[in-house]
């Protein structure tokens, strides 16, 4: 089994890898056939203009072009043309699909457990399947890129995208308040095992957050101090909704 998973693992990132040299050749190819195409429509417009004109028109076209070409010319060009070492590290992840990355560090970890897991022995083969574990997610998570241009099947995979900055900064921003909720969870009912230190503050705190635990800790809370606790446990859920 761990030997059928070695090869699939490598054939699968063999061709991963293989599409990310396809895309950054591509941007060669883009490369050169602007550049020839742009020379041979640059030389057509100088032999028409050399047929049709006198020799003092044609030296001030070719000097009118010429000034053109430094000026707006090369800005055109410049936009269209690539240059795969003055791109961002932004502008190369956009070339690619983010699933091929999560795929390749899938298949990566997938070697690497699947040797690891074949060589080891007994009381080293449970650092093995841990690794397996994450190599199954990461290749299980990738292949939702297939949803994404399925109608029926891409609800969630959209929602998930489009809500992941708006999700991300309002947790940010909500850090703060979570933190100084737990610290004072601590410092007013650490006679309770539910805040007898700050990791476990904090567990019971995503608890509250989630709709759970929350009339035990009324219960609970009420024999430490029951008004403090009352204004807690209100103020801390009026603000987690």
């Amino acid at each position: 089994m761990h030997i059928i998973s070695i090869v699939l693992s490598f054939i699968l990132l063999t061709l991963n890898l293989k599409y990310i040299k396809e895309i950054t050749s591509r941007i060669d190819e883009v490369n050169k056939t602007h550049l020839s195409s742009s020379e041979k429509g640059l030389t057509h417009k100088k032999k028409s203009a050399m047929s049709g004109s006198s020799s003092i028109d044609m030296i001030n076209q070719t000097d009118s072009r010429e000034t053109t070409l430094e000026t707006g010319g090369d800005a055109q060009q410049e936009d269209v043309i690539l240059d795969w070492s003055e791109l961002t590290i932004y502008d190369k992840w956009s070339l690619f699909s983010g699933w091929s990355l999560i795929m390749i560090i899938g298949n990566v970890v997938t070697l690497i457990s699947s040797v690891f897991l074949l060589v080891s022995t007994r009381t080293s083969q449970r650092d093995g399947e841990r690794m397996l574990g994450i190599a199954g997610f990461c290749i299980l998570v990738s292949l939702m890129k297939y949803w994404e241009t399925a109608k029926c099947y891409n609800i969630i995979l959209n929602t998930m995208i489009n809500s992941a900055s708006v999700f991300i900064k309002a947790t940010i921003g909500s850090f703060p308040i979570f933190i100084g909720f737990a610290l004072l969870g601590i410092c007013l009912f650490i006679e309770n095992d539910r805040y007898s230190s700050f990791s476990m503050g904090l567990y019971h705190l995503f608890s509250l957050m989630n709709g759970d635990l929350v009339f035990v800790s009324f219960f609970e809370f009420k024999e430490v101090n029951y008004l403090m606790s009352q204004l807690y446990l209100y103020i801390y859920l009026f603000v987690s909704v």
